[in-house]
């Protein structure tokens, strides 16, 4: 599955929101959470995307892809009918907190035309993003 086709505009394509805390027991952790939501949609929607899946993990730490709600996200944007071409987190540390683990998995999903938005810091995988994302 590759899909190219809307690689280059970010005023199409559908989405996934991928939004992670640590800790959820309090009310300012839920709090935080609810505003990587909103932060996320309020991305989407300024942009034109369909955001069609909301992936909301919490009380797992973003040491590693070992948690299943970023897994259950892997294995269905990846399914050869998916439509997804982006996944979009609030910060880098949101999606994986390890830059290296974080930028194989990036360039892993890239290979299959899905790329990874990160709306705080306003990276983008493509040549740019990289040199961004390399240096936070």
């Amino acid at each position: 599955m590759n899909k190219t086709a809307n690689q280059g505009s970010m005023n199409a394509g559908n989405a996934v929101a991928h939004a992670r805390m640590s800790a959820t027991t309090s009310v300012e952790g839920e709090r935080l959470l609810a505003a990587q939501i909103a932060a996320i949609r309020g991305y989407a929607g300024e942009h034109g995307l369909n955001l069609t899946t909301e992936f909301v993990e919490r009380d797992f730490g973003g040491a590693d892809d070992d948690r299943p709600v970023f897994r259950r996200m892997l294995h269905e944007i990846l399914t050869p009918d998916s439509k997804v071409d982006m996944i979009i987190v609030t910060e880098g540390s949101r999606f994986m907190r390890h830059a290296i683990d974080a930028r194989a998995e990036k360039e892993a999903l890239l290979r299959h035309g899905i790329r990874v938005i990160v709306v705080r810091e306003d990276v983008i995988d493509h040549t740019h993003g990289h040199l961004a994302d390399g240096v936070s």
